[in-house]
């Protein structure tokens, strides 16, 4: 019997502290499906952004990849603007940076701030709906210090998902 009540607290001991890391590791910094566009307030809306000067995709709890890849629709009809351009984008676009450098390279990547910040475009992507990775907060700090207006949180391209999915 008492073998019997230390195997049962053993597993207790287990499941709590296994229970307890997953907490940590699950922490949620934004959830794309719940929030309202930065331009909710412009009548009519601008156009989806799938792509900016500044692209930003943060993939699992530690990685950010980056590309400069620009792209718009310049079309007419509602069916053409809802769909995503091509841009071609190739894996020497992407730049992997570390989450421990993602303040200097936003430094060092955003330099124009002029303008109340019209003239920087971001946009944050994420393969998935909720976003798990740190420098997403950090991306946003650099962002409304330095007065940066124009930015989009969304999930990532169809282009962007394939181009990841074949070099990983």
């Amino acid at each position: 019997m008492e073998k019997m009540i230390r195997i049962t607290v053993l597993i207790i001991i287990i499941f709590i502290s296994s229970c307890s890391r997953n907490k940590h590791d699950e922490k949620i910094y934004y959830i794309i499906s719940e929030s309202k566009s930065n331009f909710d307030n412009y009548n009519p809306p601008p156009p989806p952004a799938f792509y900016g000067r500044n692209n930003f995709i943060l993939l699992d709890s530690n990685r950010v990849i980056y590309h400069s890849k620009f792209g718009y629709n310049d079309c007419c009809t509602p069916e053409e603007i809802a769909s995503e351009p091509i841009i071609n984008l190739k894996k020497s676009d992407l730049k992997e940076i570390n989450n421990d450098s993602i303040f200097q390279f936003l430094e060092n990547v955003i330099t124009d701030t002029s303008h109340a910040g019209w003239h920087e475009f971001v946009v944050i992507k994420s393969p998935l709906d909720t976003i798990k990775n740190p420098a997403f907060l950090t991306i946003m700090d650099f962002l409304k210090d330095k007065g940066i207006k124009r930015y989009e949180i969304r999930k990532w391209t169809k282009e962007e998902e394939k181009l990841l999915k074949a070099v990983q």
